[in-house]
Formats: structure tokens, C-alpha cells, sequence
């Protein structure tokens, strides 16, 4: 090729999202008949944000500079059309969220040893996970009587270990109590109820 195949940043999907894994195109090489044939491959990550049919297909012609010739339009494969089922154990999961890591955890602050009515009371919870569902839920963070409450917006973070692996999401969200009126607070526990694709198992 004389020029790099600008293969699209993502798949045309109904029903799921699609990113290209990182790094260049693997090139392979056939012979055939005599003569050495040179391929690409370039991958994708498919995520489906639902269960149901889904197809993915090349947005449009690629672009193909070959060696000694004028450039070519390939024609697209036809689509692939894949049927999405949610494992047997999930399906009361609502909304539907699978991840290989997912952990969650908490810390309480206060600017007072004893907290009075008027102090502020932070509560901040972390998310970290290798899911990137669009329906990853944000947590609950309660608002009981005697309390008011303000939460900021969540602060998200991706990392990837190098340019192919899956990204890492960490999720920051803080809610600042303001005491009202004496008594006790009790605010809910969190919780968030996942698949495990490691384990197979809720």
C-alpha cells in the first residue's frame, strides 16, 4: 500500500457501541498462485448495550491505496448480525451491567470530632471498574430527613494499560450532608448488583 488504509474509528451498530482496539493493523501475508498477497486486520471491541439482534457493518467503501495502481473503493463485507442473550443467573439484573472487575468502596469525612446541627459530613465513593456500559448506574446516595444534600458532579477517569487493553473507569462521586436538626441519620447502604464475567455468577 502506498498510503495507510483509514480504516473508520467504529462500526456502524444498532444496539451496541463499537471502538477500535488500539495500535496499528496487523499485517498478514498469503501466497497465492506464485504471487504474495498482503492483508490488513484491524480490530474492534463491541459492547452490546442490550439483548437482542444486532448487526455491525463498515460505515462505507474503504479506501485503498495499492502499490503501481490508482486508488481503489472497496465495497463493504455484508453486516454481521449476531444474537445477544443475557447469561442464565442475570436476568433480573436491572439495569444490565457485566463487567471482569468491578469494585466499590467508600470514605466518611467531617470537619468535626462530634458533628453538630450546621456541620457538613462528606461522603465519597469510588467506582473502578472495566465495564463501559452506557447503564452503569450512578450510586444512591441518599437523602434523609434532617439533611440537606448536595452532590457535585461525578469526576470519571480511563486509563488503559497500553493501547489495546480494555479501559479502566474510575469514578468519583462525593455528596456533601449539611446537618439540619438533631437526631440520628441513618443513610442507605449502596448497592449495585453486576454480572461477573470472570466467575459467571451475580
Amino acid at each position: 500500500f502506498q498510503a495507510p488504509v483509514p480504516f473508520p474509528a467504529t462500526l456502524a451498530a444498532e444496539g451496541a457501541l463499537v471502538e477500535e482496539v488500539g495500535g496499528s493493523p496487523d499485517a498478514r501475508f498469503e501466497d497465492f498462485g506464485g504471487r504474495r498477497w498482503t492483508g490488513l486486520v484491524r480490530r474492534y471491541r463491541v459492547l452490546p448495550a442490550q439483548p437482542g439482534e444486532i448487526g455491525l457493518a463498515l460505515p462505507g467503501p474503504l479506501q485503498v491505496q495499492p502499490g503501481g495502481g490508482g486508488p481503489l473503493r472497496l465495497a463493504p463485507p455484508p453486516p454481521l448480525r449476531l444474537t445477544v442473550r443475557v447469561p442464565a443467573g442475570a436476568e433480573d439484573i436491572q439495569p444490565f451491567v457485566a463487567a471482569r472487575r468491578l469494585a466499590l468502596s467508600q470514605r466518611w469525612s467531617s470537619d468535626a470530632a462530634s458533628p453538630q446541627v450546621g456541620d457538613l459530613l462528606r461522603r465519597e465513593v469510588l467506582l473502578v471498574t472495566d465495564s463501559s456500559s452506557p447503564l452503569l448506574p450512578a450510586p444512591d446516595l441518599g437523602a434523609p430527613p434532617g439533611v440537606r444534600v448536595h452532590v457535585p458532579a461525578a469526576q470519571v477517569q480511563e486509563a488503559r494499560a497500553h493501547a489495546a487493553a480494555t479501559p479502566t473507569l474510575t469514578r468519583r462521586t462525593e455528596a456533601v450532608y449539611t446537618l439540619e436538626r438533631p437526631g440520628r441519620v441513618v443513610l442507605p447502604p449502596i448497592e449495585l448488583v453486576w454480572w461477573d464475567l470472570a466467575r459467571r455468577q451475580r
